[in-house]
């Protein structure tokens, strides 16, 4: 699957997607459905367990799926503005830190004017993601990787922490 959307995408579905962000925030053409793509990639590398990450994909992903919302708008609004919104959106779903997602990006880009939309877009992305799912990434990561802990520990270890 990854190497099929890797060949669907000229290989814009490996890596970081750094070249994609670039790319798409100095207005150059990008795929119209990169960002769908990067998040079946993504989805597909967090199943199979090969270490690919949540962080930078999520960037990207949400620099792709900006590309596809700024190609409804028909130029209406700039480009740029609303892959930064969705890029930090994507990020504050994804983490359920809207503050973090927010600053990171505004920091990334050194976009400091637009932080109160940022910071807008990341608080109403936090809210539906917890719709979704009320525990944030990361603490579900940790507790699972307690749990695992937990189960490898000996059993003295375990009456005796």
């Amino acid at each position: 699957i990854l190497t099929a959307l890797g060949v669907y995408t000229n290989g814009q579905t490996y890596g970081t997607g750094y070249q994609v962000v670039t790319q798409a925030l100095d207005g150059q053409a990008v795929q119209n459905d990169i960002g769908i793509m990067k998040l079946f990639a993504t989805v597909g590398t967090y199943w199979t367990g090969i270490a690919g990450g949540i962080f930078t994909p999520s960037l990207t992903i949400g620099a792709g799926l900006g590309v596809q919302v700024a190609s409804f708008t028909d130029g209406l609004i700039d480009q740029r503005l609303l892959i930064l919104l969705c890029m930090a959106a994507f990020l504050a779903g994804a983490t359920q830190s809207p503050v973090t997602a927010s600053v990171i990006v505004m920091e990334m880009t050194g976009c400091q004017p637009v932080l109160i939309w940022l910071l807008i877009c990341c608080l109403i992305s936090s809210i539906i993601s917890r719709q979704f799912n009320p525990k944030p990434f990361y603490h579900m990561a940790a507790g699972r990787f307690r749990q695992r802990i937990k189960e490898e520990m000996p059993k003295d270890m375990k009456e005796n922490p």
